[in-house]
């Protein structure tokens, strides 16, 4: 909360002190509070402009002159509730006022004396920020209007590219999902489920140990596809897009990684599942 902010919670206390609540209604009716409330912002916004962290000489030349009004509204309000209180006989009040009134008074006649942008500071402080900015995003050789335009056009492209490749390892960071090796282990204890079911009876579980073949030849299938999927995403990842552009090459070879553990653990699941089909009976 912000002085005046202070200074209406203080003229709000005071007011709920008035002897003849009626009647402050009708002597207090020119909102104060809310003029201190709309001047709080505009000071502290103000404050902010003017300071090291904040500096900002456009919203100092455009703030100034709101506050001031405000103010003048606020101090002009404030020397009528005092005066009015005074008559009542209203101590809290008037002092509450009074406080107001001062503080206003020393802020207005202050603020005149601050430093304030000519135009032709303005149109120096533009340069040098967009300068800045020009240079921050590495447009610091643009010397016309065209050469801005041609630099924009790179810069637009360079992102458009940019984006194609993280969307490319989106997809390919989807798919090694899709292909979890968690699941080819489920797959191969389901096999070997199937084959002990065959062992134990195999004269009349044939379907069985059919269904068991075609389980181990969909995991085959599903470790041929993490190969040709890992192949795809090293070409990728050989390209220049992606050689160009730090984050896509680092993307890359962290799939690079997970495909290698997914398709290790998926190789061995396939080993094992096909190791148990060799224990089948022929003719099952």
């Amino acid at each position: 909360m912000g002085m005046w902010a202070d200074h209406r919670k203080k003229w709000e206390d005071a007011k709920k002190k008035a002897p003849d609540k009626e009647r402050a209604k009708k002597m207090y009716s020119k909102g104060l509070g809310p003029l201190l409330s709309e001047f709080d912002g505009l000071a502290t916004d103000l404050g902010t402009a003017r300071s090291k962290k904040g500096w900002h000489p456009e919203n100092i030349k455009d703030l100034s002159p709101k506050a001031t009004k405000v103010g003048n509204k606020a101090y002009a309000v404030a020397c009528d509730y005092r005066t009015a209180s005074g008559k009542a006989g209203w101590d809290d009040m008037a002092q509450a006022a009074l406080r107001i009134e001062a503080d206003l008074r020393r802020w207005l006649e202050i603020e005149p004396k601050q430093w304030k942008p000519t135009d032709e500071y303005l149109d120096l402080w533009r340069l040098a920020a967009l300068q800045t900015a020009l240079s921050a995003a590495g447009l610091a050789d643009a010397k016309t209007a065209d050469d801005l335009r041609k630099l924009m056009q790179e810069k637009g492209d360079k992102i458009n590219d940019d984006q194609a490749v993280l969307a490319q390892l989106d997809k390919f960071d989807l798919a090694l999902r899709q292909l979890n090796s968690a699941a080819a282990n489920d797959e191969a204890d389901v096999v070997k489920g199937k084959v002990d079911r065959v062992l134990k009876d195999p004269a009349h579980l044939a379907g069985v140990a059919q269904q068991a073949r075609e389980d181990v030849a969909k995991m085959l299938k599903g470790a041929k596809r993490l190969v040709d999927l890992q192949t795809e995403i090293r070409n990728f990842a050989k390209t220049n897009d992606v050689k160009q552009s730090a984050a896509a090459k680092t993307r890359a070879e962290a799939l690079l990684k997970q495909a290698q553990k997914h398709l290790t653990v998926h190789t061995a699941a396939c080993v094992k599942a096909n190791g148990l089909l060799a224990t089948l009976p022929r003719g099952t």
